[in-house]
């Protein structure tokens, strides 16, 4: 039997099934600034405590020294403003050398939070883009200097490019391209300018357009029902390479990733498939072991039998060997329902570990999610191990992790997208 892995994907990137939701946040247009309205107090996003068998057991958690190996996250506090966030990405925007926020919502908007002076979130600008917004990136695709945006998304609206100008911003191309799952942007022809990839959910590959005047699109075959792309040089060859998540169909060994590698002028000829767990959604690539080789990771969502989900809450990780070999995978337990997953040295001793977002079970027969509503921290041990994890509950379902350090003081931040409850957390690091 087929299983529904459309309504898998669909349930990833909506607050329930595929249905966009009601807008909730003023579009000003492209002329500037927009304020946004606050949390509502009585009901909307507040902050939650994290259940007390869940805080980090050592003594010196929080007591204000940073101490390599500790991670002391602060209950999650929702951002101002209110948009149904599918992505959550961090950036400099505005060209201060401080991290702005943008989310990507399902009503068609992006809302953007930027760090003040005093290192504080603001909601400040409202833009326009795809129904069901899938994904974000960034990049100079105009050659004016400026960071522009591109949005992708699951509805038959394309993707979007908005131009950043002086004055505010300008809407720019919307490509008339298949629904896409996610979007990444990269110099993959070698021109010296960002190109984008993005994942064909439908179509069953990745499609490259170059950022010249007629954003020349190239289609590539990767496995079944690719749900994200990344852009990394998994080869160590100085091009960039596509990193793709399939989350397959009937057997599990075709639940795969996908690396298509990158020849530098704009194509990606040559692949290598990686079995991985069952139904993967997200994956990255890292030197986890300190071998100076990535290594790439994926969390597997699991499939609907009878009830239950089968083969996921994990994460897959795969050994780089150099080159385009590959080590088996290793699955490690994560959260419930993991959707997408971050990369970074939370706890700062020096090795990169992996935050999730957890977002429940789906049961696409009475369209109901179930379980969920965590991130977890697995804490890498050096060798590319992830036996020790952390859970901080949240008060919905995130579909999206980023990790930052949005006030500049060397303390990773972690940031959720929550759709459910029109909201982006923050968790913060008490020292």
């Amino acid at each position: 039997m087929r299983r529904p892995r459309t309504l898998l994907i669909c349930a990833v990137f909506a607050a329930v099934g595929c249905d966009g939701g009601t807008l909730d946040v003023e579009i000003p247009g492209f002329e500037g600034p927009a304020e946004q309205a606050p949390p509502d107090p009585a009901g909307g996003p507040q902050e939650v405590a994290i259940p007390p068998d869940e805080i980090p057991p050592a003594a010196t958690c929080g007591d204000g020294v940073a101490t390599p190996g500790e991670f002391c996250p602060e209950p999650p506090r929702a951002l101002p403003g209110r948009v149904q966030a599918h992505r959550v990405r961090v950036v400099d925007w505005d060209g201060d050398r401080r991290p702005d926020v943008i989310a990507a919502g399902g009503e068609g908007v992006v809302l953007v939070w930027r760090t003040s002076a005093r290192r504080q979130l603001l909601a400040f600008a409202v833009l326009a883009a795809p129904t069901l917004a899938s994904d974000l990136a960034f990049g100079d695709f105009d050659g004016d200097g400026d960071l522009d945006l591109a949005s992708s998304g699951l509805s038959a609206d394309g993707t979007w490019i908005e131009w950043q100008r002086a004055a505010g911003f300008s809407p720019g191309p919307r490509l008339e391209m298949p629904a896409a799952s996610a979007l990444a942007a990269g110099d993959v022809d070698g021109d010296g300018r960002p190109d984008l990839v993005l994942a064909d959910v439908d179509g069953g590959g990745v499609t490259a357009l170059s950022t010249g005047a007629d954003f020349a699109a190239t289609a590539w075959a990767t496995g079944v029902r690719p749900a994200s792309v990344v852009l990394r040089d998994i080869d160590g060859d100085g091009n960039l390479d596509a990193l793709v998540a399939n989350t397959g169909e009937a057997e599990p060994a075709r639940d795969t990733v996908t690396v298509r590698f990158g020849d530098g002028r704009g194509g990606f000829a040559d692949r290598v498939d990686v079995v991985v767990g069952n139904a993967p959604v997200w994956a990255d690539a890292a030197d986890l072991d300190g071998d100076g080789v990535l290594d790439l990771v994926a969390v597997n969502y699991g499939t609907p039998e009878g009830g239950e989900y089968l083969g996921g809450d994990t994460l897959s990780v795969v050994r780089g060997l150099g080159g385009r070999g590959f080590a088996p995978a290793l699955d490690w337990p994560t959260g419930n329902g993991p959707v997408h997953l971050a990369l970074a040295d939370v706890d700062r001793d020096g090795d990169i570990d992996v935050v999730t977002a957890d977002r429940g079970d789906y049961d696409p027969l009475f369209d109901i999610s179930r379980g969920g509503t965590t991130v977890t921290t697995l804490f890498n041990d050096g060798a590319g191990g992830f036996a020790e994890r952390l859970t901080i509950g949240l008060p919905s379902r995130p579909v999206a992790v980023e990790i930052a350090d949005l006030d500049l003081d060397d303390s990773l931040e972690l940031l959720v997208a929550c759709p459910e409850e029109r909201a982006v957390y923050e968790i913060e690091q008490a020292p």
